[in-house]
């Protein structure tokens, strides 16, 4: 399977046809690429309409950045705008880098100047310049279960700017970890080892969601990733009972509830970042992450939502 660029397939950034629009107009430009659903579709981005396609509105529609590379990393003219631009973007908008074929000759001598510059940007993954499975790839790592969900929905929300705190984090990463263990009030101190009433404490001042809201978010999002890399015969009660549930009811009304999405959205879009970003932009609009209301209206428009659309 081939990504499309303007009904061009696109390939490997050495035989990708250029395209009205691209960052690249010569053999030493980079350009982005804004992948959305179905995932074969690519967008070149252009230098006018990068700051609006970087945005959380980019993100909850499941779309993906692909940096394809053919300038030298190690250049230190090499495409700061674009290192800027990604840089900017929300932690939840995923990125696949395509590596430079020269950056490879500076990796395998040691010198790996521009490749860490890449590692500072928190790709998904990054695709060999030779190839051109770059949307069987994307699907791929979209669908992939991280080895520790807790920890990678706390470090998104962290990059996103929405966690900040010692205490608070300690007491989050605790509830994302623990949270498929906790039933009730009893299970939820027993696995934190503090009391409701002192996690809420702990919640509120740090102008977050209380406690049971991240439990319920972990547990939508085990659902969400039950469900969405399964094949296409997996139903709704399967992912369900894969987080020890014994019917999707329940975790369909919390989904809705929690993140605005419906089951049929889970199919179109792959992976948890978007899901993840739905539940941010719905607690934004209901009043949560209080410390960030003061500037509420700049957020949302940071964020490409609400009255503050880019």
């Amino acid at each position: 399977m081939h990504l499309e660029t303007h009904g061009a397939t696109w390939q490997s950034p050495r035989v990708a046809p250029p395209a009205r629009g691209m960052l690249r107009t010569d053999t030493e430009r980079d350009r982005l690429l804004l992948v959305t659903v179905p995932y074969y579709i690519a967008e070149p981005l252009g230098t006018d309409s990068i700051e609006s396609a970087l945005t959380a509105r980019s993100a909850r529609e499941g779309a993906v950045v692909v940096w394809e590379r053919t300038a030298d990393p190690a250049s230190p003219r090499v495409c700061d705008g674009l290192r800027f631009a990604l840089g900017r973007r929300p932690a939840t908008l995923p990125l696949v880098v395509i590596r430079s074929p020269v950056g490879r000759f500076h990796e395998r001598n040691g010198g790996r100047r521009g490749e860490d510059r890449i590692d500072g940007l928190w790709p998904l993954g990054v695709i060999p310049p030779a190839g051109d499975g770059g949307s069987t790839y994307i699907q791929q790592r979209l669908r992939e279960r991280p080895r520790d969900l807790g920890q990678a929905i706390l470090g998104l929300l962290v990059r996103r700017g929405l966690v900040i705190g010692v205490e608070a984090l300690a007491v989050l990463e605790r509830l994302l970890r623990r949270a498929p263990f906790i039933r009730d009030d009893r299970g939820l101190e027993l696995h934190t080892g503090l009391a409701r009433k002192r996690l809420e404490e702990i919640c509120e001042r740090a102008g977050l969601p209380g406690p049971w809201r991240w439990v319920r978010l972990r547990t939508v999002l085990d659902f969400v990733l039950f469900y969405g890399s399964g094949s296409e015969g997996r139903t709704l009660d399967d992912a369900a009972s894969g987080t020890g549930a014994c019917c999707s009811r329940r975790l369909v009304r919390a989904l809705d509830e929690l993140t605005g999405v419906e089951p049929r959205e889970l199919r179109l879009r792959f992976g948890w970042w978007w899901v993840l970003e739905a539940w941010v932009q719905h607690e934004v609009e209901r009043g949560g992450f209080a410390e960030m209301q003061t500037g509420r209206i700049e957020l949302l428009g940071r964020m490409g939502i609400g009255g503050g659309v880019q």
